[in-house]
């Protein structure tokens, strides 16, 4: 039960920080474009 916790708080971590990082792409790209 430990490990499938772990797995799960591992892989909403790893999603948590790809949404995160789709979200400063899309970011810093409309700010350069708007510049």
């Amino acid at each position: 039960m430990t490990e499938g916790l772990l797995v799960g708080v591992a892989v909403g971590t790893r999603v948590a920080a790809g949404k995160v990082v789709v979200l400063l792409s899309l970011f810093v790209s409309h700010v350069s474009s708007s510049m």
